[in-house]
């Protein structure tokens, strides 16, 4: 009896300790992978959501969410990426893509999405913000696009038609003249037609010139466009929409009032891109609906802007098959479904965007994922942040009155083209 009893407690401690030691080799199988975004409360929220369900499905890996703001993002990252102490997972803007590939801080995806099998024809996805020197950096996470919103009181209020997918550069026109109002007679505007114009090139630039067969850089970008015909007929109308029909105020005017100016009601109607939605939402003080970019009266057609982000992985990981696990659930359909409901970001899927994300409200929610097939993107370079600074001094020039639009064009056009000349003499002093 006691040589059973001796037996058996020892049985319970062999146990015991078999138990402790699996528990303990659980516990150092499982990976803690960083994740490094950007964005509003509501995006973090989102993601943090999203982050706990892959969490639950993969036991053995623990996701460290890091935020930051978009200016923060890019000085912390770059700070990182020279001390190799970057995330293991985190967000790629084209804007930057190019100098981190060439300082070589992305793991090559080629064969885990070759592994895969995933099918990139299931998504929205611009090659600039995946692809360098022939091998595959990012994966679709998902993309913005330029719209127009209205508000729907103030067209009521006036009369006036809503837009229409018919609609060209001179039906905008018309409504705004229409929908600028005084409405105390003392000589200053109380209500806008459109908002305010500053020429930034995703909510302005891009649908407007290349609506009218211009583009800011040429195909190889190698060079600006901006002193062609068609980009200076571009920001002469938008110029004029302020300075000669006085139906958009001047730049400055309404931002320094406080307050999303389509928001509070000041104008009738703003150039902007998709992530708005959520934000006007909330408002309960008039109804809203989106509209497609009017086409260009002279070339008939409507070219709008497109945004993608992607998701990568650092070459210094010391959890690829992990950080792999992690990218491919985000650009699953759970995940960008999730994405969808949220309605701040496009999902990059395209199945999960026409549908789930593509429902009202507003009403014709519909025509964000559609402009995805006519949309450019904003042909980024190495040099694209510092040319578009010296792009927006001008365009902001000419809205202020200060210059003409095509002084602004072709100054634009010379200053982008001495950045772009010592931007591929680097390159060539690289190879």
């Amino acid at each position: 009896m006691r040589q059973r009893t001796i037996m058996y407690l020892l049985s319970m401690m062999f146990l015991s300790a078999l138990s402790l030691g699996c528990s303990g080799q659980s516990q150092r199988d499982k990976v803690t992978i960083r994740y490094y975004m950007w964005g509003t409360p509501t995006v973090i929220s989102m993601h943090q959501k999203i982050l706990a369900e892959f969490e639950k499905e993969y036991p053995n890996i623990h996701v460290q969410l890091e935020t930051s703001t978009w200016p923060a993002y890019w000085d912390k990252l770059q700070i990182q990426v020279a001390s190799r102490t970057e995330p293991d997972v985190y967000w790629m803007s084209g804007a930057y893509f190019v100098n981190f590939a060439q300082k070589d801080a992305f793991l090559n995806l080629t064969d885990f999405v070759k592994k895969d099998s995933i099918d990139f024809s299931k998504y929205y996805k611009h090659s600039e913000v995946f692809d360098f020197g022939g091998k595959l950096f990012g994966v679709p996470k998902d993309l913005t696009v330029g719209i127009l919103y209205y508000n729907i009181t103030l067209f009521d209020k006036a009369g006036v038609p809503y837009p229409k997918e018919t609609w060209t550069w001179d039906d905008l026109l018309r409504a705004a003249k229409l929908l600028t109002k005084d409405f105390d007679g003392d000589g200053k505007i109380d209500q806008w037609g459109i908002g305010t114009l500053q020429g930034r090139i995703e909510e302005h630039l891009v649908p407007f010139i290349c609506s009218n067969g211009g583009a800011i850089l040429s195909e190889d970008r190698t060079h600006s466009l901006l002193d062609q015909p068609p980009a200076i007929q571009a920001i002469q109308f938008m110029v004029d929409l302020v300075h000669k029909y006085h139906v958009s105020p001047p730049a400055g005017q309404l931002l320094s009032v406080g307050g999303d100016e389509f928001a509070t009601g000041q104008v009738a109607m703003t150039f902007n891109t998709s992530t708005f939605v959520p934000e006007y939402s909330k408002i309960t003080a008039f109804q809203w609906d989106i509209a497609p970019i009017p086409k260009s009266p002279h070339t008939g057609k409507r070219i709008t802007s497109f945004v993608d982000l992607t998701h990568v992985i650092s070459k210094n990981t010391a959890h690829p098959e992990e950080a792999w696990e992690l990218v491919r659930y985000m650009q699953g359909e759970k995940a960008q479904t999730s994405l969808a409901q949220m309605k701040t970001l496009i999902p990059s899927l395209k199945s999960v965007a026409t549908t789930i994300y593509a429902t009202s409200p507003p009403k014709h929610m519909a025509i964000i994922p559609e402009g995805a097939s006519y949309a450019r993107d904003l042909q980024f370079t190495a040099t694209w942040m510092e040319w578009t600074q010296a792009l927006f001094k001008e365009m902001e020039a000419a809205f202020y009155g200060k210059i003409s639009a095509e002084q602004a064009c072709r100054s634009a056009s010379k200053a982008i083209d001495a950045i772009l000349v010592r931007e591929h003499a680097q390159n060539k002093g690289k190879k």
